[in-house]
């Protein structure tokens, strides 16, 4: 949009991005070593035209993940998440809506007392991390609401993951055959 060159990625791997467990971006604006750069990122209206690149990117993320806009290009698939059998769990056919409030490297007992006092928390192993949602929703709108209570209690980085069939999918296309109901 603003006519910048598009120098691609010169390393990929970066630690600092690689073991997050929430969805994350690591942002180049561009080469202080390169002089026409340097000049154009510290001039008032680059860095405006920058701020403003990064504000309409995150601002389509944001609604591609709540849902607030699904005709955007979904993002790549999560690897999939295998479910650990729960005495109380039953995989519900079809398209589910969970809340993810916690991922840690080590298991956590499930219980309330562990979780804030959330009641129904379910544990979900994948990619050597042990990940735990509370709810089981069959819409994205009570996937919601049930997400502003879990931030209420303490989660401000609650997120909402889809599955199909107990499988993890992309909440993109969970949104999609939801809607297909």
């Amino acid at each position: 949009r603003v006519g910048r060159p598009d120098r691609g990625v010169k390393q990929a791997g970066f630690l600092v991005i690689s073991y997050t467990t929430m969805p994350a971006v690591l942002i180049e604006l561009g080469f202080l070593t390169n002089d026409k750069e340097e000049e154009f990122l510290q001039s008032e209206q680059g860095q405006d035209y920058m701020a403003s690149a990064i504000y309409r990117a995150f601002k389509q993320y944001k609604a591609q993940v709540e849902g607030v806009d699904v005709d955007m290009t979904p993002r790549p698939a999560e690897p999939d998440c295998t479910q650990v059998a729960m005495p109380v769990v039953t995989t519900v056919e079809g398209v589910r809506f969970k809340v993810q409030i916690v991922t840690a490297s080590k298991r956590v007992p499930v219980k309330p007392s562990n979780f804030n006092g959330l009641e129904g928390v379910e544990e979900h192993q994948g990619a050597g991390l042990f990940k735990y949602t509370v709810g089981n929703e069959p819409s994205l709108a009570g996937a919601r609401e049930l997400q502003a209570r879990c931030r209420a209690k303490g989660y401000d980085g609650a997120f909402i993951v889809a599955f199909r069939d107990g499988e993890r999918i992309d909440l993109q296309e969970a949104v999609k055959l939801a809607e297909g109901r």
